[in-house]
């Protein structure tokens, strides 16, 4: 199991206030403090996070920039079908610094961001999308042994972090250990993206309408639960995958796969109809047609910007097949 050492002293001081009087924490709180507590947290820290230059740790699809924007600003006006100069676009999850929809024409009556961590007011109707956001959110560590089911926690000891299995499950993650298979391979763990859900029921509001659009790469139930043994979780630095999940803590991204099958649950649980999942290529290919019509069109020479970054975006190599995207609607207006 991993350890590090020489973590920073005031995160560490954070931590072990989260702990129990053992020194034990679980992963979910280890994970939202590392990435969200005010002063430490990785998401809370003023710099340039998302990008392909060297000073930055990942880069997604909202890095292509325009392109991006445009598809998806077609598509989600495509999907709402109705008039849309009343209604307001809201980003979740905006990066500070990197505008998607900057300087784009929009059929929407304005765009808000919302960065990570921000808890703004909701204005109804109106069409969320958020990019790599459910991703980013906490989750629980389990690992089958000894024949049953054990979650995976961190005991903080002497300035280090050492994972260990929680003597007891703490009550999150009892929560979860129903929807884990009833057997499983001893040493298989399973990372549960559970603050995805959390996230999703915190941000909206019983009585808010419109439309929802999450762009993220996940798996279906059966591929993390049976198929992915190691667990999903991974933290990232300088555009490099780490496993080392608890080495400098607030200074590298932390994250693991979403489970579609338990985000569409959710959604149904919220009321939410007309759940469709595609993967990014398919999404795009049937919502936003005329921008790629007029990008491939284009007289320009044959590896323009545009026909680079689309093809990023779509190609099943790149963006088009390792990320989802999943559309869904709550509203009483006729769309």
């Amino acid at each position: 199991m991993p350890k590090s050492s020489h973590n920073t002293e005031g995160i560490l001081q954070v931590l072990a206030q989260h702990a129990n009087a053992h020194g034990h924490l679980s992963y979910y709180d280890f994970v939202n403090t590392a990435l969200y507590d005010p002063q430490w947290g990785y998401y809370q820290q003023p710099r340039q996070r998302v990008g392909q230059s060297a000073e930055t740790d990942f880069y997604t699809a909202s890095s292509l920039g325009p392109v991006f924007g445009r598809l998806v600003l077609e598509a989600a006006h495509t999907l709402w079908n109705a008039p849309t100069a009343d209604i307001p676009f809201i980003e979740i999850g905006a990066e500070p610094g990197a505008p998607v929809f900057d300087g784009l024409k929009s059929p929407f009556s304005e765009h808000v961001c919302h960065r990570l961590g921000e808890t703004k007011e909701l204005p109804s109707p109106a069409v969320i999308f958020a990019n790599e956001v459910l991703d980013a959110q906490p989750f629980h560590r389990f690992i089958f042994q000894n024949g049953r089911w054990q979650e995976l926690g961190i005991l903080i000891d002497n300035e280090k972090l050492t994972e260990i299995i929680l003597p007891e499950m703490t009550s999150g993650a009892q929560f979860y250990q129903a929807r884990l298979p009833q057997m499983s391979t001893p040493g298989y763990i399973i990372d549960v993206p559970s603050g995805a859900e959390f996230f999703l029921t915190s941000l909206i509001p019983e009585t808010w309408e419109g439309m929802i659009i999450l762009a993220d790469y996940g798996k279906t139930a059966p591929a993390l639960l049976y198929e992915t043994p190691q667990g999903s979780a991974r933290a990232y630095a300088q555009h490099k995958q780490k496993q080392d999940l608890l080495a400098n803590p607030g200074k590298q991204d932390l994250t693991c796969h979403i489970i579609w099958d338990w985000i569409e649950q959710c959604l149904l649980s919220m009321g939410f109809t007309g759940l469709e999942l595609n993967s990014q290529e398919a999404f795009f290919m049937k919502n936003s047609q005329s921008t790629i019509k007029e990008i491939i069109t284009k007289q320009e020479p044959q590896l323009s910007n545009e026909k680079n970054d689309l093809q990023a975006l779509l190609h099943p190599a790149h963006f088009g097949q390792k990320f989802q995207i999943l559309s869904a609607r709550r509203t009483s207006i006729d769309i």
